[in-house]
């Protein structure tokens, strides 16, 4: 998946969580980020802006770990705010990223159809 269609299904789950009643914040519409900032910078201005927040929902695309994500999922657990894991069916193979003291929920979808559905099924 390139990074255009990631950014495309980042934006659109944004947009379903909002029509859903919530706020949400996505590093992709702060106009503090800035391109090309240097990844430390921006993994810890995130962290900063998810200790605002109630819940972490995590988008899960491609195979592989994503060492910003996992930094972000671990700040939300040492905070106690629940995870909320959106897996693309096949991408979790060989992760811990679904075990269930991890993501207290988790979402499987397999197309951007069925991803923008999902934030209607979150219960925590």
């Amino acid at each position: 998946m390139d990074q255009a269609m990631i950014q495309s299904n980042v934006l659109g789950v944004a947009q379903q969580m909002r029509s859903l009643g919530h706020e949400v914040y996505v590093n992709l519409e702060d106009d503090d980020v800035v391109e090309g900032q240097a990844p430390g910078t921006y993994v810890v201005d995130a962290i900063k802006k998810l200790e605002e927040c109630d819940a972490l929902l995590a988008l899960k695309v491609v195979k592989g770990r994503s060492e910003g994500q996992l930094m972000e999922i671990g700040a939300a657990k040492a905070w106690g705010k629940p995870v909320v894991l959106c897996l693309k069916h096949g991408m979790g193979e060989g992760s811990y990223m679904d075990d269930s003291n991890i993501a207290d929920q988790v979402l499987i979808w397999t197309d951007t159809t069925e991803l923008l559905k999902k934030p209607e099924d979150i219960t925590v």
